[in-house]
């Protein structure tokens, strides 16, 4: 019996669409402290990289996923899964990225297929239940712990504004 998980979620934050993407597609030696939550060191890969894509394996050493990143659409950051330790390989998480007066907002839409293991079962009953606020949680940690890492901060606004 394969679980399907279906999660939308959204998030807004300080931090201009430039910095959020930056931050989603940082796959040099600051992605496992920003990315802490899914991107153990000993599951973290970097298989290949160009200037709009990325084939990364990421996540914990109990549930692993290897996905194609692909950010070619301006404002849309595309992963399409092509490995996986408890999903099928047919997953797909896409964010989309909206610039506001005072920040970004994030939508964040994300398919998975667990697999009728015992791994599968029990992580997909939980991403069923509990993934869209999980997920939420942890991407406004990986921004927070963005910003800090790259001196970002927001921008006071004016006197008398």
């Amino acid at each position: 019996m394969a679980i399907e998980e279906h999660t939308t979620w959204e998030l807004e934050t300080w931090l201009p669409a430039a910095a959020v993407l930056g931050a989603i597609v940082d796959f040099g030696p600051n992605r496992a402290r920003i990315w802490k939550e899914s991107s153990h060191p000993k599951v973290l890969a970097v298989h290949a990289r160009g200037s709009t894509w990325a084939d990364v394996t990421e996540g914990v050493t109990v549930s692993w996923s290897r996905e194609h990143y692909d950010w070619s659409k301006p404002g849309i950051v595309r992963l399409t899964q092509t490995d996986s330790n408890v999903t099928d390989a047919t997953g797909t998480i896409e964010y989309t990225l909206t610039a506001l007066p005072d920040g970004t907002r994030i939508t964040c839409k994300r398919h998975r297929t667990y697999r009728a293991t015992f791994d599968g079962i029990l992580t997909g009953l939980f991403m069923r239940a509990f993934g869209g606020r999980v997920l939420r949680w942890q991407f406004a940690r990986g921004l927070a712990r963005a910003a800090e890492i790259h001196d970002i901060r927001p921008v006071e606004p004016a006197p008398g504004r």
